[in-house]
């Protein structure tokens, strides 16, 4: 083992964690894992809490992180360290994007710094992406990405890897415990998520004529009002002050103002006595904050951003403040899907997913099925002690069910604890029951409760 890359330890007790990003659209489980280790206490502990750190294993290979935490534990000093996952659990802001698989993650990654050792699976590097902008923990992001176009990131010796799911699979020698567990509490009635359906615009009307923009605004006055949207913005087009701005006006940002005899106020004259209006994008780039600054001539206050024009014979007023923006114009929309169906429900929706990355009606159904799996039927999981020929995110089959890993511990001996959870799909299906027909599919199943459970049964 290295710290810092300058000196040499012998180490014991090597233990190694790393969970699964998620497949069900309705879990945040996984985290970024972690590794610890002992070493003899010639080294000042104090002196190493953050300090990268190399192990290098004859079973586990080469592992990299940074140290966290440290305690004496009799003649020896018991480090605790993060691995390569743990910079992007920190708050970032996104920008929308299109590109690919591997663009996007790329430049998520690049907000953590994290720019060199990632690894993408060419055979889903170039999937096309569309993503909105957003604010928030990168790591709880990256799991939704993931969940969304089915991918899993993981830390595979001294890389981040980006691959497909289910490509790895987990044998298990000298397996010294099994457990199995199926759960049928929690099941509900449907499981709903949300989806953005994205469309790109260009130079389209963020603030238009019907705003309630302003009633009143003093000499040098400053007011502020944000402004929420159904888009993620990459641009927006500062407003230009005009001596007046037509009810149709939509091609431009601009405003004109009137005073407090209701007169229309010179452009010129407003900017040179200190008037302006600004326009600046949320860090989520989904709000903008209007800013307007009242001119400085208190004879001609309260100023107003309106404007009057005639409908059936009177003079009714309209906002002259129009701003203009670029970037993915979105509709929210909710699906729900039945989860439940046989009477034993004991709550109506299970789950409201509401992940951005989610982006047509399509999308959203095929990945809230398996949150109807999870709130419909009992859950089944298994766990275990065995050498693991796989780490997380790897399947194993047992009694005829596939299982995707969740979690796994593993030290030196190459002995690892592992959690895995019910993960058969159509595909697996298909290989094994893909040449018969319905008929002879039911001669082999009185019901469909038992197939549910051993789903490969031949």
């Amino acid at each position: 083992m290295k710290i810092d890359g300058v000196a040499e330890w012998d180490v014991a007790g090597l233990q190694l964690t790393e969970d699964a990003t998620p497949v069900d659209p309705s879990s945040s489980f996984g985290g970024a894992g972690d590794f610890s280790f002992s070493i003899p206490a010639n080294v000042d502990a104090k002196l190493i809490v953050g300090l990268p750190v190399e192990v290098v294993d004859t079973v586990l290979g080469v592992t990299r992180g940074v140290i966290a935490a440290v305690g004496m534990v009799g003649d020896d000093v018991r480090a605790q360290c993060t691995t390569r996952l743990v910079p992007l659990v920190a708050d970032r802001n996104a920008a929308l994007h299109v590109g690919t698989v591997e663009s996007y993650l790329t430049y998520v990654f690049g907000l953590c710094d994290v720019t060199t050792g990632v690894v993408f699976d060419p055979s889903i590097a170039d999937i096309e992406v569309t993503a909105v902008g957003w604010s928030g923990n990168v790591w709880l992001q990256v799991k939704q990405f993931c969940i969304a176009y089915q991918v899993e990131v993981a830390v595979v010796g001294t890389d981040i890897v980006v691959r497909p799911l289910r490509g790895q699979r987990a044998s298990r020698v000298d397996e010294s415990a099994f457990e199995w567990g199926m759960d049928g509490t929690g099941r509900s009635q449907t499981v709903e998520s949300w989806y953005y359906e994205t469309t790109p615009v260009t130079d389209a009307v963020l603030v238009g004529r019907t705003a309630n923009v302003i009633s009143s605004l003093g000499a040098g006055e400053v007011y502020e009002f944000q402004v929420d949207l159904d888009c993620s913005l990459s641009s927006v087009e500062q407003p230009v002050a005009m001596d007046s701005v037509a009810y149709s006006e939509a091609s431009a940002s601009v405003y004109s103002v009137r005073d407090r005899l209701d007169n229309p106020v010179d452009a010129s004259y407003w900017v040179k006595q200190g008037g302006s209006v600004s326009v600046s994008i949320a860090d989520d780039t989904r709000s903008i904050t209007v800013k307007v600054t009242g001119c400085l001539d208190a004879t001609l206050a309260p100023y107003r951003l309106v404007g009057t024009r005639v409908v059936h014979g009177q003079d009714v007023e309209y906002s002259t403040l129009r701003v203009l923006g670029s970037g993915l114009a979105f509709k929210r929309k909710l699906y729900s899907m039945p989860a439940c169906v046989d009477g034993s429900a004991t709550v109506e929706v299970g789950c409201e997913v509401d992940n951005d990355f989610i982006t047509s009606w399509a999308h959203a159904h095929s990945l809230l099925l398996w949150a109807a799996v999870r709130y419909g039927s009992p859950q089944i999981r298994v766990s275990g002690q065995a050498v693991l020929g796989a780490g997380a995110g790897a399947r194993i089959l047992d009694d005829f069910t596939e299982y995707r890993v969740r979690t796994v511990s593993r030290g030196p001996s190459g002995e690892a604890s592992y959690e895995a959870e019910w993960d058969t799909t159509l595909g697996d299906l298909d290989a094994v029951w893909g040449e018969q027909n319905i008929g002879e599919f039911n001669d082999a199943h009185s019901t469909i409760g038992p197939y549910n459970v051993r789903p490969l049964t031949t």
